[in-house]
């Protein structure tokens, strides 16, 4: 069911760990959004986001990609932040991870992440980041 408010959104998403990946994919669903890839590691989300920029950027938009910041294999979700801000400067990047030192958050924010989520986190909380999207870009869907 769709919250008050929030609009059809498209989201890909990069988490690991598979209880947290689809805990954000009910919660997102949930909200109304539509998760068009959730990916186990940050090569592979890699691979969907260029992809999909190729194959479907012109009739299928997306508005929000989510990263963990700590994936096994050859990206780490701070790689991926960087490769897609190489090709994207305007895509809506949030980061979620557990690591919340100031250190790690102010990098990501210097890399360019549009957001930053701590876990554990709330369905609240997700609902909070898709409504800041919303404030942020003026983007309905």
């Amino acid at each position: 069911m769709n919250d008050q408010n929030i609009p059809d959104l498209n989201i890909m998403l990069a988490e690991d760990d598979d209880s947290t990946r689809q805990l954000l994919r009910n919660i997102l669903s949930d909200a109304g959004c539509k998760v068009i890839a959730a990916e186990s590691n940050g090569e592979d989300l890699w691979k969907v986001f260029n992809d999909h920029k190729k194959l479907h950027a012109s009739f299928r938009k997306l508005h929000i990609v989510m990263l963990d910041i700590s994936m096994p294999g050859k990206f780490d979700g701070l790689d991926v932040l960087k490769l897609i801000r190489a090709i994207d400067k305007d895509i809506y990047v949030v980061m979620v991870s557990g690591e919340t030192e100031v250190k790690l958050v102010k990098e990501v924010i210097a890399s360019g992440a549009s957001g930053f989520i701590a876990k554990p986190f709330t369905p609240a909380r997700i609902r909070g980041m898709i409504n800041d999207y919303i404030k942020k870009t003026g983007n309905k869907g």
